[in-house]
């Protein structure tokens, strides 16, 4: 089915999943709880592709604190704003709609507001910034010079964690047929099943 503005004739609704504040805390939870296997698998795939650089190491002290919180709060941008431009790349490209972006509650968004997509579509959209920015990730490790090579680290094990709102999402969407659309809103996603009758 081609990406529409509308739920077309003839679907039902048969599941929301609700980005309320409750669901932003568990969600912000499990990603903190993820960032030990992010570091590790990060610091894995810079000893594989980077054999000179032996350990990551950032080092703060009273002098470098002003720097050290500026890297870090860039880091934390580049991260957000690579993450959610992802997501709104996907949407424009297999839904043909304009993305917009912003902040709800603990999360960063990016929507496509009211877009209904296949379950293809959708599990494309959702999982493009873990899938896309890895695989890059992992092909620009050999190309930075070895002191900006510790905020790549933390950028990807940042997006690596950061992601497991779309995992939940995904294997939300995967509970339901291939038939099933999936309509985005900025604080939800409604699952639509054919009506009876419609099959």
């Amino acid at each position: 089915m081609s990406p529409s503005a509308e739920v077309p004739p003839g679907y039902r609704l048969a599941g929301t999943l609700r980005m309320d504040l409750r669901m932003q805390v568990l969600l912000s939870l499990c990603a903190m709880g993820l960032l030990p296997a992010a570091s590790w698998f990060w610091l894995a795939a810079l000893t594989l592709l980077r054999p000179e650089q032996q350990e990551i190491r950032i080092v703060v002290t009273a002098s470098n604190f002003p720097g050290f919180v500026l890297w870090a709060a860039a880091t934390l941008l580049v991260f957000l704003g690579l993450h959610e431009g992802t997501h709104g790349l996907a949407f424009w490209l297999l839904g043909g709609a304009r993305p917009v972006f912003g902040f709800r509650g603990l999360v960063a968004y990016a929507s496509a507001p009211g877009l209904v997509l296949s379950r293809r579509r959708f599990l494309a959209v959702g999982l493009a910034p873990l899938a896309l920015l890895s695989v890059l990730g992992a092909l620009s490790l050999p190309l930075w010079p070895v002191p900006v090579l510790p905020w790549v680290w933390l950028a990807l094990m940042l997006n690596t964690a950061g992601s497991v709102g779309d995992l939940v999402v995904a294997a939300w969407t995967l509970r339901y047929r291939p038939g099933v659309l999936f309509r985005d809103l900025p604080d939800r996603v409604e699952a639509y099943v054919p009506a009876e009758g419609h099959r």
